[in-house]
C-alpha cells in the first residue's frame, strides 16, 4: 500500500504542472480543511509525512475521504447543474 500511495504521488508530481482537475481537488481539500475542522480531512501526504498516526488509520481515513470528497464533488455538480438549468429557463 505504501508504494502505491508513492506511486500515485509521482504520478502526480512528475507532470511539473498539475491539472485542472487536481488543482480543483487540491482547492476543495483546502476549504474543507479549513472550514470543516471536525470533518479531520487532511490529504493523505499530510497524513503521512506531518501526521503522527499509524500507516492503517491513516489509509483507513483517506478511504473514508475519498468517499467524503465524491459526494461534495457530486453536490458540487448538481448545484452547477441547477444554476444552469435556472439560468436557461429565464432565457425561454
Amino acid at each position: 500500500t505504501m508504494t502505491d500511495i508513492a506511486r500515485e504521488h509521482f504520478e502526480e508530481l512528475k507532470e511539473g504542472v498539475p491539472g485542472p482537475v487536481v488543482v480543483a481537488r487540491k482547492k476543495v481539500e483546502s476549504e474543507l480543511q479549513k472550514h470543516v475542522p471536525s470533518l479531520d480531512y487532511v490529504p493523505m501526504y499530510s497524513r503521512i509525512v506531518f501526521g503522527h498516526e499509524r500507516f492503517s488509520v491513516a489509509v483507513k481515513k483517506d478511504a473514508q475521504q475519498k468517499v467524503l470528497f465524491a459526494g461534495v464533488l457530486a453536490s458540487l455538480c448538481a448545484l452547477c447543474l441547477a444554476m444552469l438549468v435556472h439560468a436557461g429557463a429565464g432565457l425561454v
